[in-house]
Formats: C-alpha cells, sequence, structure tokens
C-alpha cells in the first residue's frame, strides 16, 4: 500500500556515532528501534554510521557525513513497489530488496532491483560527482541534466532524468558485478 507522510517505512537496527531523524523541520538524536518516516531525513555526523531495515527487506547503510531523504515509499507483498531516496550527500551502501528502487543524487539517477550497491556523492575539487560501484546485480545510472546537475547543489528540487546528455556521453550505464561509474557534472561519464 502507498505510504502517507506520516506511516512508517523502514527502522534504524544499528547505529555507531551521533546520528539525527530530521522530521518536521526539528532535527532529534536517533536511537536504535526508532521508525523512519516518509519524507524524514536520516544524517550521521562524523565518525557515525547508522543501518535501516525496510518493510521491503532493502537494507540501507549510511556512512559518516551522510544524508539521506525517504522521498517516496510504496510497497505490498502482492504487488512489490518502488523506493525513491534522495541521496543529499555522503555515502551509502544499498542491498536491494523486493522492491524497484532508484537512489536520486544531484547529478545522477541510480536504479536497481535485488542487488546490492554503494553509492556516494558531494563536491569533489569544488564540482558535484556521485560515484556507483555495483557489488552484486545490476545497476542502470543515468546522468542528469537541469538545475540540479547546473550548481544549484544538494536539496534543491530534482530534475528528470535526460535521455540525452549535453555531454555527448552516454544516456545511460548498466553496471553489472564489479564496474564503478563516476557522474560529475558537466563532464560525460
Amino acid at each position: 500500500a502507498a505510504r502517507a507522510a506520516g506511516e512508517a517505512v523502514s527502522t534504524l537496527i544499528a547505529i555507531k556515532g551521533e546520528t539525527f531523524i530530521e522530521r518536521d523541520s526539528a532535527e532529534r538524536p536517533a536511537k536504535v528501534k526508532d521508525d523512519v518516516l516518509l519524507v524524514d531525513t536520516v544524517a550521521t555526523r562524523e565518525a557515525a554510521k547508522a543501518k535501516m531495515l525496510f518493510i521491503d527487506d532493502s537494507v540501507l547503510t549510511l556512512g559518516e557525513k551522510t544524508k539521506v531523504v525517504v522521498k517516496e515509499y510504496v510497497y505490498s507483498k502482492e504487488r512489490g513497489g518502488t523506493s525513491i531516496f534522495n541521496l543529499l550527500d555522503g555515502k551509502m551502501r544499498v542491498v536491494v530488496g523486493k522492491a524497484k528502487f532508484e537512489v536520486h543524487t544531484p547529478t545522477a539517477v541510480a536504479a536497481a532491483r535485488g542487488t546490492m550497491f554503494l553509492i556516494e556523492t558531494g563536491l569533489r575539487n569544488g564540482v558535484l560527482f556521485t560515484d556507483v560501484f555495483s557489488h552484486e546485480g545490476e545497476v542502470v545510472v543515468t546522468p542528469k541534466i537541469g538545475p540540479d546537475a547546473q550548481g544549484r547543489g544538494p536539496g534543491a528540487r530534482d530534475s528528470v532524468p535526460s535521455k540525452e546528455t549535453s555531454t555527448g556521453g552516454p544516456r545511460e550505464v548498466v553496471l553489472t558485478p564489479g564496474n564503478f561509474v563516476s557522474v560529475t557534472q558537466g563532464e560525460p561519464l
């Protein structure tokens, strides 16, 4: 069933260091067994990690200085579902459960189903980037163009992934186990 903004979609199952949940414009310290609601933001500080278990058995492990928003979550045992997350900054290890799964960053969209991948986003040499590494299964990575990829940075409204890139690079890359791609603002894949 579709999840409303006030419904729990995940539980924090492990926390190391300072981790916070941002809800309704307020930030509070997170603890193990806390529920994460749709549209919550989970943020880790320096030397902190957090692990979240979702109702479709997906697991997100957040590295230090990471900020992720649960943007959309629809799941039912009978029909599967869709999970969409905004990784605003930092690193995240993803084990995809039974739902279609997307991670949006300021420069790319990584989509997968039934796989495990690593994703990192932030600034490198003053330029927005996203790195994606496939550990198991396939991950489709599509560069973004539009407001997010033009320097407005994390937190800006998501743009729709383009079927064409302005840099002349491929429209998308399908990563298989052991493969890696870096999506850098203004550069081809």
